[in-house]
């Protein structure tokens, strides 16, 4: 008799293992029906379908198994996408398939995660330190989109549509694996253009990182992307000159929480230009409060005074709502910055609004009712 063994797996773990596992099946469902099969039967019973090694201790061929302290995660698309009309090509989660997960879950596009996950890390890059992962022209973009409306999504739904002959276009949508690349282009050209050029290195090599600042200079970031407008596809005119105007109206309004607190009569009118974009006002009022908790030196009475007067204008400026400032009060509670029990006892004192506020901030626990 002649014994055919297979070749033992050098991706799965041995069986016996002992260890918790993750098995991620990644695209799982654009596999045909016979992968499909061994998926659904691997997910059901642990077990490589059809496949066995033979095992000399036994005499005889034993199925593959995975370790018992498996979790298996499969993860693809969905059929459909929103703002794109071609479909994913991928197979259907039928009955059978669906009830041998044990949950099922919908993750949509999040900018926030983005954005505190990847695209605002340091960035090491060829040997240079840059300060965020994405070009900072990319990111206003990206907040001011969900600013907008409120929308974690959108900033990463913008249709691509490439190709010029009728019938043969392409769609998809800035993803934000598509951010990605246009970020990494930008910071390859950069790099390439500044090593290349001994004008630009003398331009800032008063800098103590020369190739950071130039990188960081907004001229240089518009001009940069302006040479992805092909990336953007047929309507990339649109779509990058949108991320430039919305980079310069940010550069010409940009109010910091600092100017708030400290300066607010001069930074005013730019913010009654930005109370009517959703969410800007509210982002910036959380800012002050961090920014007090973050405060090392303990305020003086008269600089507690101003700081107040300031954000109680501010707070009738914007008209910002009872459920905001509650926002503001709970992140100001969660310090234990001397400063920030000050300003929440002044504030009190002098703003009804905030008062009000306050009073909504406790409530009534079931204990209590008990």
């Amino acid at each position: 008799m002649k014994v055919a063994k297979l070749a033992p797996s050098t991706i799965l773990p041995p069986s016996a293992d002992n260890r918790t596992w993750i098995l991620h099946l990644d695209e799982f469902n654009k596999a045909d029906a016979d992968k499909m099969a061994a998926v659904m039967n691997l997910v059901l019973t642990g077990e490589i379908g059809g496949s066995a090694d033979y095992d000399e201790a036994k005499g005889k061929s034993v199925k593959y198994k995975l370790p018992r302290k498996t979790v298996i995660i499969g993860s693809g698309n969905t059929k459909e996408q929103k703002n794109v009309e071609n479909l994913n090509v991928v197979s259907g989660m039928d009955t059978a398939t669906s009830e041998r997960w044990h949950r099922a879950g919908y993750l949509p596009y999040n900018a926030e995660s983005w954005l505190s996950s990847f695209a605002l890390k340091e960035y090491d890059f060829f040997g240079q330190k840059l300060d965020t992962r994405v070009p900072g022209i990319i990111i206003n973009f990206v907040l001011d989109k969900v600013l907008e409306n409120g929308n974690q999504s959108d900033p990463f739904l913008i249709p691509i549509i490439a190709g010029s002959e009728e019938g043969m276009e392409s769609e998809r949508t800035t993803s934000p694996r598509a951010w990605t690349l246009i970020a990494d282009m930008m910071y390859i050209q950069m790099y390439n253009d500044f090593n290349a050029d001994k004008e630009l290195q003398k331009k800032y090599k008063e800098h103590e990182e020369p190739f950071k600042a130039f990188v960081k200079d907004p001229t240089n970031q518009i001009n940069y992307l302006k040479k992805q407008v092909f990336e953007f596809g047929l309507k990339g005119n649109e779509i990058v000159a949108d991320i430039i105007s919305r980079y310069i109206y940010f550069a010409e309004n940009r109010v910091l929480p600092a100017n708030i607190l400290h300066e607010y009569k001069d930074h005013r009118e730019k913010v009654k230009k930005l109370a009517d974009k959703k969410g800007a006002i509210l982002y910036l009022f959380l800012g002050v409060a961090y920014f007090i908790n973050d405060s090392e030196e303990e305020y003086s009475e008269k600089e507690l005074k101003k700081y107040c007067i300031n954000v109680s204008t501010f707070i009738e400026d914007c008209d910002i709502p009872s459920e905001d400032a509650v926002a503001f009060i709970q992140t100001l509670k969660r310090s234990k910055n001397k400063n920030s029990d000050n300003f929440n006892e002044f504030m009190i004192s002098i703003s009804d609004r905030y008062k009000n506020a306050y009073g909504g901030y406790y409530h009534t626990s079931i204990h209590e009712l008990k």
